[in-house]
């Protein structure tokens, strides 16, 4: 049911029609409770917020700036990054281009999904980092390990940080995938009936 409903409101949202916010408003509880089925559609639903994006600016709609902004924010912070890595970098540009925008609830959603792109770039960085240290070998490894640390005692410090925070970002995933299990089949009926998608 959740696939079909996704695949429905790909194309929705793709049309642009005047039903867009409620579109929009669905993808972003569908992405809190059913994170690992809306992966499939992670880079359609950014394309569509992006479009949107510009569509509410031209037509001077702050709501719909609002809620596409919100939706690509709900997007990277729930959804596995994996599924997210290509399109970060294309909304982090994006979103720069309207952190001065003339309302000021654009501008507070903007800069949260500013922090959230942010973030997820960081966090790529520091599993890149690590997959390169994982890549080498013996004596090679000592000897890279032994400079650093003589360059900078920080550096460990660092790595561990990073490692923490990893582990604990995995885990986070793992607990909203759990929860994404835990669907309420009634809800989403009654999004179905209420926004006429089938």
């Amino acid at each position: 049911m959740v696939n079909t409903l996704c695949q429905s409101l790909a194309v929705a949202l793709e049309a642009a029609s005047s039903e867009a916010e409620s579109h929009m408003a669905l993808v972003i509880a569908l992405a809190k409770r059913n994170a690992f089925t809306v992966e499939a559609y992670a880079r359609l639903f950014v394309k569509s917020g992006l479009r949107i994006l510009e569509l509410g600016v031209v037509e001077g709609d702050a709501q719909k700036r609002v809620l596409a902004v919100q939706m690509l924010n709900f997007l990277m912070k729930y959804l596995n990054p994996k599924s997210m890595s290509s399109e970060v970098e294309l909304v982090l540009q994006e979103m720069r281009k309207h952190v001065d925008d003339e309302v000021y609830f654009v501008r507070v959603a903007v800069h949260e999904t500013l922090g959230t792109a942010e973030r997820l770039i960081r966090e790529a960085d520091g599993e890149n980092c690590k997959i390169q240290f994982s890549d080498g070998e013996g004596d090679n490894m000592e000897s890279v390990c032994f400079h650093q640390r003589n360059r900078s005692s920080e550096f460990d410090e660092s790595v561990c940080s990073m490692s923490n925070h990893s582990r604990r970002s995995r885990r986070n995933r793992k607990k909203r995938r759990t929860e994404a299990l835990s669907l309420n089949v009634d809800v989403l009926q009654l999004f179905i009936y209420l926004f006429g998608l089938f």
